[in-house]
């Protein structure tokens, strides 16, 4: 099926009136592809379909973020601490 095709039966028809090969695996659409470094391509993919089911929400996700930035931050200043002590 070409292209043109393609999109003209998603057009018209209802999600659940596609036939399953053509429907979207995405809840959210549209959708976009990205470059990211390899890796992190497996995580970030795992992240976006947990966003995608609702299984992780992006407040949990923010959480997440600053929490392990937090951590990271006192690994950092501690290091730094133990360097100067040098």
């Amino acid at each position: 099926m070409k292209k043109e095709e393609y999109l003209q039966v998603l057009k018209n028809k209802p999600v659940e009136q596609i036939p399953e090969r053509f429907r979207p695996r995405w809840k959210h659409t549209p959708t976009k592809a990205i470059r990211v470094p390899d890796e992190f391509a497996d995580q970030l993919l795992d992240i976006a379909r947990r966003l995608d089911s609702q299984t992780l929400s992006p407040e949990m996700l923010e959480e997440a973020i600053a929490a392990k930035m937090a951590e990271t931050k006192k690994a950092v200043m501690a290091e730094v601490k133990r360097l100067n002590a040098l």
